[in-house]
C-alpha cells in the first residue's frame, strides 16, 4: 500500500504554512506517495493572531481550489481507516536537491493550478515588476537574520528602473518599506495589519518579474508565478533556522537581470 502523508505546520504566518505544504507536495510527488491536504486552522503573525475567521476561510478557499486543480484530496475526503503520517514540513529533505523536487513538471502543474485573475492595477502595456519587502514589527534591524537593509533595495530598484524603461515597480510590504529612492514609476501596496495578504499574494503571482523577499510568503507566490522569478541570498535570508529551498534558476535569473548588488 502506498504511504499517505500530509503537512500541518501549526499556527504561523500564511506564507510559512503554505510553503510547508508546497514542500510536502514536492516530496510526495518525487517519492510517489499519496499527499493529502490539511486546511489551515489559524494564522499567527508577530506572535499574535491578527486575522479574522473570514480571512482564514478565504485562505482555505484559495488553497482548496489549488489542491483540487492538482487532484489532491482534502483530509475530510479520506476514509478514516487510512493511516496518514503528519509532518510539519519537508524543507531538509527537499533542500538536498531543490531542482529534483521542484522539477519543471511540478512547477508547470503549480502554474496551471492557480486560477485567480490578474489584478487590475497591472496595466497590460507595461512591464509589471513586483518586489516583496518584508517589513513589520517582527522584522526589524535587530533581527539581522531576515532584515534586508534599505540601500540594498534602493540599488536593486535603480538597476531595474534603468534597464526597463517601460517598467512599473510595485512594492509590496507589510508596513513602511523604508525606501530612500524616489520615482514616479514606483507604486506602493502597503498593508499595516496584514489583512489584505491574499490580494498581495495574487499580485506577486501575476507579476511579469517577481523579486522574492525575505519571506516564505513571496517564496510561495514564486512557485505559482509562470513568468520570471528572481531571488538572491542578499534579499532572501531565511536559512538561519532551517533551509528554505527554491528552484536554482531563480538565483541564476537574478544574476542575469540584476547582476551583483
Amino acid at each position: 500500500m502506498t504511504k499517505t502523508i500530509t503537512v500541518d505546520r501549526g499556527y504561523d504566518g500564511f506564507g510559512s504554512q503554505f510553503y510547508a505544504r508546497i514542500s510536502g507536495i514536492s516530496y510526495a510527488r518525487y517519492h510517489k506517495l499519496n499527499y493529502i491536504h490539511t486546511p489551515i486552522t489559524g494564522i499567527l503573525l508577530d506572535n499574535k493572531s491578527c486575522f479574522q475567521n473570514d480571512e482564514i476561510e478565504d485562505s482555505n478557499k484559495m488553497l482548496t481550489d489549488i489542491m483540487n486543480n492538482l487532484e489532491i484530496k482534502s483530509i475530510n475526503q479520506v476514509d478514516d481507516n487510512i493511516q496518514i503520517d503528519t509532518h510539519q514540513f519537508f524543507y531538509n529533505e527537499v533542500s538536498k536537491d531543490e531542482d529534483m523536487y521542484f522539477n519543471q513538471k511540478l512547477l508547470e502543474d503549480f502554474h496551471n493550478s492557480y486560477s485567480e485573475k490578474k489584478p487590475e492595477y497591472y496595466p497590460s502595456d507595461r512591464l509589471n515588476i513586483a518586489i516583496h519587502i518584508r517589513r513589520g514589527e517582527d522584522i526589524t534591524s535587530e533581527h539581522t537574520h531576515r532584515y534586508v537593509e534599505s540601500d540594498v533595495y534602493d540599488s536593486l530598484i535603480q538597476i531595474l528602473l534603468s534597464n526597463y524603461k517601460k517598467a512599473l515597480i510595485h512594492i509590496f510590504s507589510w508596513g513602511d518599506p523604508k525606501l530612500n529612492i524616489k520615482s514616479e514609476r514606483l507604486l506602493y501596496h502597503s498593508d499595516d495589519g496584514g489583512g489584505k495578504f491574499l490580494s498581495d499574494f495574487n499580485g506577486l503571482v501575476h507579476a511579469d518579474i517577481l523579486v522574492v523577499g525575505s519571506s516564505t510568503f513571496s517564496v510561495s507566490a514564486g512557485m505559482f508565478n509562470k513568468n520570471i522569478v528572481i531571488c538572491d541570498k542578499k534579499i532572501c535570508r531565511l536559512n538561519h533556522i532551517y533551509p528554505t529551498p527554491f528552484p536554482s534558476k531563480w538565483q541564476s535569473q537574478f544574476k542575469n537581470i540584476i547582476g551583483i548588488i
